[in-house]
């Protein structure tokens, strides 16, 4: 069971790093072109 859980944690951490990931990206673009 705690590999199980393990698994949702580092699943559930990677999807968060990149909503991030793309949000930044997202924004850093923005700027560049607003600039």
């Amino acid at each position: 069971g705690r590999g199980v859980s393990t698994d949702i944690i580092e699943a559930s951490v990677k999807a968060y790093l990149n909503a991030i990931n793309r949000a930044v990206s997202e924004l850093g673009e923005g700027i560049i072109k607003g600039s």
